[in-house]
């Protein structure tokens, strides 16, 4: 029984006569066909797979390359008022050398093993104050902002060197420093003063931006540019810049 039911399993594959010999091919064609689409199948991924790790690998090789040879700016880091929030200012309570944790400093974003990791060759730090400072104490907010950027940048002289200029940025890097540059965020911590803005130029701003996200008596902010129905909107005061801020 066993031997007859192979040999109609054999029969039914392998068809008689000269069109049984076409269907056989037919057969062996399609058969052929399905072996190959499912190897393409198969290989295709595998290959692309192995390309892309190639391409990868490349890649990070070339962009460790670039960034040996030329150094990487940060326009802005948040980290100064992060102390304010959350440390009172204490900078030496801090230690930026080691990996932050959610346990050791609040929002960790920033620190050395960080910044080394990423190849970072200079950094403006931004010095901010609360835009609820304004008409108060926004320039005393600003000054001790000052003076926590330069009390951590000088904590790791080995790290960080304060510079002002772009020769700084390079003499930096080639002496394997993170050149440290400061930008003040927002107009309303010079309180409509040429004169204390060009002391914070003194004290190695090299940028300010106009606004934060509050009016400045001479400034708009963005969120004038916002749909009239946002609940953020705040309507123009100078159609962008007043005569004086221009």
């Amino acid at each position: 029984m066993a031997q007859g039911h192979s040999s109609q399993s054999t029969t039914n594959l392998i068809f008689s006569g000269e069109a049984g010999r076409k269907k056989t091919i037919a057969v062996v064609v399609i058969v052929a066909i399905l072996v190959v689409l499912v190897g393409v199948a198969v290989a295709v991924p595998v290959a692309l797979r192995m390309n892309a790790r190639s391409t990868d690998a490349a890649s990070v090789e070339l962009a460790n390359k670039v960034l040996t040879e030329t150094p990487l700016i940060d326009g802005h880091n948040d980290l100064p008022i992060k102390y304010r929030v959350f440390v009172d200012n204490q900078v030496e309570s801090v230690n930026l050398g080691q990996r932050l944790t959610e346990t050791t400093f609040a929002i960790p974003q920033t620190d050395i093993p960080r910044l080394r990791s990423g190849k970072v060759g200079a950094q403006f730090w931004a010095c901010y104050g609360q835009c609820s400072s304004q008409y108060k104490d926004a320039v005393r907010y600003a000054l001790e902002q000052l003076d926590v950027i330069m009390r951590f940048v000088n904590q790791y002289p080995d790290t960080f060197q304060f510079v002002t200029s772009a020769d700084g940025i390079m003499n930096a890097f080639n002496a394997g420093k993170i050149g440290s540059l400061i930008g003040l965020e927002g107009g309303h911590m010079i309180d409509s003063s040429l004169g204390i803005l060009r002391m914070f130029y003194s004290l190695g701003v090299r940028y300010m931006t106009l606004t934060h996200n509050c009016h400045t008596p001479w400034s708009d902010n963005f969120r004038s540019d916002w749909p009239v129905d946002h609940a953020s909107y705040q309507p123009p005061q100078s159609n962008g810049l007043s005569q004086w801020g221009e």
